[in-house]
C-alpha cells in the first residue's frame, strides 16, 4: 500500500524500523474509506511519531501499549492533524487487537477489596452480590 500512496518515496517508509506497521496502517486507512491524500498525511505523521520510540516499544507482533502511543505523540499534542492521526492509529490498533491497555491504578482499590472481604466474611454476603463493588 505504501507504493500506492508514496510512489516516489515508498522505500523510505517501507525500509524504516516500523515499515511493516506503516504498511498495515496505510492499508487499513484505505480500506476504512480514507482518501489517499488523508491517508498520506496520517502515515507521514505516524512515521514521525513512531521514530521517537524505540523499536521494541513499537513492535507490531506483540502490540503497542497506550502509554507508548502517548509518548510518541506527546510533543505535538496541540496540533489538530496530529490528534486526528493519533485517534486513527489507536482505532487501527484496537481493531487489530494490538493496543495494550494498562488499567489505571484506582486509589480506592485496596479499600474496596477489604470492604468486599468484610461483606463476604463477616456479613455473609454472597460473592456474586459483592462483585458489583
Amino acid at each position: 500500500m505504501l507504493e500506492h500512496l508514496f510512489p516516489k518515496a515508498h522505500a523510505q517508509y517501507s525500509e524504516s524500523a516500523n515499515g511493516v506497521l506503516l504498511d498495515e496502517f496505510a492499508g487499513w486507512l484505505m480500506s476504512s474509506g480514507y482518501s489517499p491524500q488523508a491517508a498520506c498525511g496520517h502515515v507521514r505523521r505516524l512515521r514521525q511519531a513512531l521514530d521517537r520510540l524505540t523499536p521494541a516499544s513499537a513492535a507490531c507482533d506483540i502490540g503497542i501499549s497506550a502509554s507508548s502511543v502517548s509518548r510518541a505523540f506527546r510533543l505535538w499534542r496541540a496540533q489538530k492533524a496530529i490528534r486526528a492521526t493519533r485517534r486513527a492509529f489507536e482505532r487501527f490498533l484496537v481493531v487489530r487487537g494490538r493496543l495494550i491497555q494498562t488499567p489505571k491504578p484506582d486509589r480506592f482499590a485496596l479499600l474496596l477489596d477489604s470492604y468486599r472481604r468484610y461483606l463476604e466474611e463477616v456479613r455473609g454476603l454472597a460473592p456474586p452480590s459483592s462483585s458489583i463493588l
